[in-house]
């Protein structure tokens, strides 16, 4: 006779520094002691603090190409087990498959109309 399995029920609550982030990528490795290190980031070009423009003989202003660098603030660092980065990556391909068949839907539906 086979148990049942035991359940538990799982409450979710927002911490008191709760805040939703912006991501474009991620930086990090693997610790000494194993752990995963992940700094999220957002990236996004530097603003000049001026920049150069050249007038043509038609009197047509064109800004002068300038070098600008690539800005990437920190929003937050997840530290985690292997196991637990594991399962946050299947949980994030999960979800990009689900966002693609919803796209692919979307799609149809509008070609259909």
């Amino acid at each position: 006779m086979e148990q049942e399995p035991k359940q538990i029920r799982v409450k979710y609550k927002l911490d008191a520094n709760y805040r939703e982030v912006p991501v474009t990528g991620a930086w990090g490795g693997v610790a000494a002691g194993g752990m995963i290190h992940a700094q999220i980031f957002v990236e996004h070009q530097d603003i000049p603090e001026e920049n150069s423009a050249s007038i043509t003989d038609d009197g047509v202003l064109t800004e002068d190409k300038n070098d600008f660098a690539l800005l990437r603030y920190i929003q937050v660092g997840l530290i985690m087990r292997p196991e637990v980065a594991k399962s946050l990556a299947q949980w994030l391909l999960d979800k990009v498959e689900k966002s693609q068949e919803l796209e692919a839907q979307i799609r149809l539906k509008t070609t259909e109309e």
